[in-house]
């Protein structure tokens, strides 16, 4: 596909070298246009690359990237992304082949899964164990202790770990999410499955288990295929 390239130009005016009497040498001055005319243009220009940019993403021929969690890095011209911000169909560039093995060359491979935490069942609390709770006003995990289990009347107590939090007393039908110790987030992503976009030697597409704990902050480039990336600021 040919690309796009506007080219400014911008008017000059000619007169007699007066310094000069040869009619035929001339003096090339540029042309000083108001400022009303370069705004104008200005707007002309924009106006004629929207209606290309508009014609080239209609065919297909142009991806708009619109989610703010896509940073562009300007040195490498790309798209990154943190490991946190990862979503199915992602595709990101590893130095890791189709058969799962180190590499020196980038191998595209695609999220195509996002293993999230449980919260844990009745079954599973014990007394005197540590557990991350959900308060919905803090949108946040809080520690507590859980310190006793009423059966009779189904209630569970837990005593608050942070200071200025008041100790939590629940049934069984309105006891809040609770989570193992270490978990940091409500319905948090524990891991993100990859899988290699080409087929491996076995025959099939290798899938790998990356753990959130690891690549948390860790950017990936984004796979955007042949093509340039350019970022719109205006």
């Amino acid at each position: 596909m040919p690309s796009l390239e506007i080219l400014c130009k911008f008017p000059l005016f000619c007169c007699p070298d007066v310094s000069s009497s040869l009619l035929t040498r001339k003096t090339v001055l540029p042309f000083r246009p108001p400022q009303g005319f370069v705004e104008i243009t200005i707007k002309d220009l924009e106006n004629m690359l929207h209606v290309e940019v508009s014609k080239r993403w209609s065919k297909g021929l142009i991806s708009v990237y619109t989610d703010s969690a896509s940073t562009y890095d300007p040195v490498q011209n790309a798209l990154t992304k943190y490991g946190e911000h990862l979503k199915i169909d992602d595709l990101i560039l590893r130095r890791i082949d189709e058969n799962g093995v180190p590499s020196d060359k980038h191998h595209s491979w695609k999220v195509v899964d996002l293993v999230y935490s449980q919260a844990l069942a009745l079954e599973d609390l014990h007394v005197g164990q540590e557990y991350g709770i959900y308060i919905r006003l803090d949108n946040a995990l809080q520690p507590y202790i859980l310190t006793g289990i009423d059966v009779h009347h189904g209630t569970y107590t837990f005593k608050a770990l942070t200071p200025g939090k008041e100790d939590l007393k629940a049934t069984a039908h309105n006891l809040p999410s609770v989570y193992p110790k270490g978990v940091s987030r409500h319905a948090d992503v524990l891991k993100i499955v990859v899988e290699s976009v080409v087929k491996g030697n076995q025959g099939g597409y290798v899938r790998d288990e990356l753990e959130m704990s690891a690549i948390r902050k860790q950017k990936f480039t984004i796979d955007v295929g042949q093509t340039h990336v350019v970022e719109a600021i205006g």
